[in-house]
């Protein structure tokens, strides 16, 4: 951004004698975001049985609004589980894309790509995952990988109280992510995503 001689503008590189200040969202800062848009997914192996189905549909989070809106993604939406793969006239859903905004290397914001909102983990007694503004540091929007690793096949998505997000029991369309116990979510082979 331009701005007039002796003009300081706070979070912008600059002198107060400098003709010019420049600025750079914060929520672009190359050296913490991971560049590498992706969908998340339900991560699945042959010795899982959802639905007692011994094979894998492909379940994605999606921006899902709170009654299931077709505006994209918005501020205090709620994430849900959708089917990866559905013929194209048959969905609303976006096929939406995430990035991680790596605080330290096991300690992630999940951005929703092209917007400036984040995965927030509930605090207090709701117990769903809502998307909200994007704040570096944030508790409630800090996640770590669990018994995984952001870089390897599957991980956690662990939140600052130490509940894993999960849509709690054997998957289904529209189910909304919400924070469970991880052990309980291990138990349903419901814990561990992946990017897809």
């Amino acid at each position: 951004n331009k701005t007039s001689p002796l003009t300081v503008v706070p979070g912008c590189v600059g002198t107060a004698d400098a003709q010019n200040n420049y600025c750079i969202d914060p929520l672009s800062n190359p050296s913490n975001i991971n560049a590498d848009k992706f969908r998340l997914k339900l991560f699945w192996t042959d010795a899982y049985r959802w639905q007692e189905e011994a094979y894998e549909r492909r379940w994605c989070l999606e921006c899902g609004g709170i009654n299931g809106t077709k505006d994209g993604c918005q501020l205090n939406d709620r994430i849900v589980l959708v089917r990866c793969i559905e013929p194209i006239e048959e969905r609303w859903f976006q096929n939406q894309k995430f990035h991680f905004v790596y605080q330290t290397e096991n300690v992630t914001q999940i951005q929703v790509a092209s917007t400036d909102l984040c995965f927030e983990a509930p605090d207090g007694g709701a117990k769903f995952l809502t998307l909200q503004i994007c704040q570096e540091g944030k508790p409630q929007q800090m996640f770590g990988p669990g018994l995984g690793h952001f870089d390897a096949d599957r991980f956690e998505l662990t939140t600052f109280n130490g509940t894993c997000a999960t849509q709690r029991h054997h998957p289904k369309m529209f189910e909304e992510l919400e924070t469970e116990d991880c052990p309980m979510a291990r138990l349903y082979t419901t814990s561990f995503w992946n990017k897809y």
